[in-house]
């Protein structure tokens, strides 16, 4: 009987939610509450819509709501940021706690319908990981 084959999953090819666009969008300020939507797209047209409601005015408990369609299924939930001191003495960095496994991270990846970390994906990997050593 042959063995069913096994193909990788790309975390390249998944919409990602990175706290860098975040801060440069300017979602991420003190004392605020902000919303808005983030737009994916390419060279062939929209990949995908996301809304976002970020509350950053409680600093022990911040957190970003997100809100789209997947699959003609909406889907609403929340994603608590998290603010870490940088070993550089140079103030402090926000990351995003993964709703399913809680690790620490700068990107979320959709899969499945949902936002979380790479490790919570098995078998999913990034090109570059993928690549034989003489490549």
């Amino acid at each position: 009987m042959p063995a069913y084959p096994t193909y990788r999953r790309y975390l390249d090819d998944a919409l990602q939610l990175d706290i860098k666009t975040l801060k440069r969008l300017g979602f991420l300020e003190l004392n605020r509450e902000l919303g808005g939507q983030l737009i994916w797209s390419n060279d062939y047209g929209v990949l995908g819509k996301i809304g976002i409601e970020v509350t950053m005015i409680d600093i022990h408990n911040p957190f970003i709501k997100l809100s789209y369609k997947y699959n003609d299924e909406k889907i609403e939930y929340c994603v608590d940021l998290v603010s870490v001191q940088s070993n550089l003495n140079k103030g402090q960095f926000w990351l995003f706690e993964c709703p399913k496994t809680n690790v620490r991270c700068r990107k979320l990846h959709l899969i499945n319908g949902f936002f979380y970390h790479r490790t919570a994906f098995k078998g999913h990997v990034y090109r570059s990981q993928a690549r034989s050593h003489k490549m």
